[in-house]
């Protein structure tokens, strides 16, 4: 077990409530977002307390890759399951919210699918430009784009 913030919401996810899992590993839990703005919105969370994306180091590279790992293989059983197409990357968007824009002080990676399919405010929060899907907006970070590069 890891250890828990007091009153950290996703602390307790983490630790006292496995009927919330939907998938699990070592480093990581999947979990449905309570507010989904997409057919596919789970939260990736980290099982150690990590207070936001801005926080991580080179060490924890590892870990994010795990986080990705992890919510990318329970969107490609959840619509193998459901008799839906395979995951398309273009609709697939990954990533943290940053800074000031952070609602729950507790590492957790978005997974929004397809992303066509997000309501129009979410959609402006979340979007990227052009054919690049790693881009990112003032309020959410795709990972491998400035995570990633910031940690090497």
């Amino acid at each position: 077990m890891w250890v828990a913030v007091q009153g950290c919401r996703f602390c307790s996810i983490v630790n006292n409530q496995p009927e919330k899992h939907l998938r699990e590993s070592d480093n990581a839990v999947v979990v449905e977002d309570a507010y989904p703005h997409a057919p596919h919105h789970y939260l990736i969370l980290s099982k150690r307390h990590i207070n936001k994306a801005s926080d991580l180091t080179t060490a924890d590279l590892p870990l994010v890759k795990e986080m990705d790992r992890l919510g990318r293989d329970y969107l490609r059983e959840t619509l193998k399951q459901r008799g839906e197409a395979d995951t398309v990357e273009d609709l697939l968007r990954m990533g943290f919210h940053w800074s000031m824009f952070v609602s729950v002080h507790h590492l957790h990676m978005h997974l929004l699918y397809p992303t066509r399919d997000v309501c129009f405010i979410s959609s402006e929060l979340i979007q990227h430009s052009g054919n690049d899907r790693n881009s990112n907006s003032f309020f959410f970070c795709s990972w491998s784009k400035n995570i990633i590069l910031n940690l090497l």
